[in-house]
């Protein structure tokens, strides 16, 4: 499919209007979660070619990890030194560490005996625990939740009740997590407590992006995806609307 690119608007202290955006690679399988690992470059996830791509010095994809289940999100665990990626092919769902070589091992596959059924997007803490969100195909089986994984410890589900929970993100100071809602129309705050479990759960803000495939009866949607922040504490999602931009108190800058 082609994609038509169209200029960005002007969001002060971000971009400035008129900014296109670039094609970096086209032809993929698929991709996702695209950031910079240490010491490496940028590196993706081509799930469907079950591998985690990087790009040369020519901007040509290399394989950088291969053979893996179907991966996807992923995130580097800074206090440890190693990529997380979260395998999402049914067998072999959770996150595993798969960098460096010679380190690789499954953190978790299951929840209280049950598989993970779809793991979507992960972040690390400081302090080497793992936040993920999974959305499982059969929802009878396990409700779509977000979990946490301390550091040595076993998997715990933190949040349930969020519609299709996604694209998840700390805040700098971690006392905060941001959970994006793909079959809703928000974006979602916890206060990260101190052995990692969620508090106060609340609507941090509510996107502009909606579905316009739906039917006019059906509840609109955002299909909000990844979600970053920036050194100032801005939270940048993936909606319908392209690239929505919230300040640190979850005013609409932009999209």
């Amino acid at each position: 499919n082609t994609v038509a690119l169209q200029p960005s608007p002007d969001i002060p202290g971000v971009i400035k209007g008129g900014t296109m955006p670039e094609v970096v690679i086209k032809g993929l399988t698929s991709s996702d979660d695209p950031f910079w690992l240490p010491g490496v470059g940028l590196i993706f996830s081509e799930s469907q070619a079950n591998r985690i791509v990087k790009l040369d010095e020519h901007d040509q994809p290399v394989t950088f990890v291969g053979n893996l289940p179907n991966p996807l999100g992923m995130a580097y665990d800074a206090k440890n030194g190693r990529l997380i990626s979260l395998q999402t092919k049914p067998g072999s769902t959770g996150p595993r560490v798969v960098w460096p070589a010679g380190k690789e091992a499954i953190i978790a596959d299951n929840y209280q005996g049950k598989s993970f059924g779809r793991p979507n997007d992960i972040v690390v803490d400081l302090k080497g625990g793992i936040y993920f969100t999974d959305i499982p195909p059969d929802r009878t089986i396990m409700p779509p939740s977000v979990y946490y994984i301390p550091q040595g410890g076993s998997p715990m589900r933190v949040a349930e009740g969020i519609t299709t929970p996604n694209g998840l993100q700390l805040s700098h100071d971690e006392k905060t997590l941001y959970v994006n809602d793909t079959g809703g129309l928000n974006v979602y705050a916890f206060d990260v407590q101190p052995d990692g479990r969620l508090a106060n759960r609340r609507v941090f803000a509510t996107y502009t992006g909606r579905d316009v495939s739906l039917p006019p009866t059906a509840p609109p949607v955002s299909r909000a995806d990844g979600l970053v922040t920036d050194d100032e504490g801005r939270l940048f999602a993936l909606t319908d609307s392209g690239i929505e931009v919230l300040s640190p108190t979850g005013q609409h800058l932009g999209a």
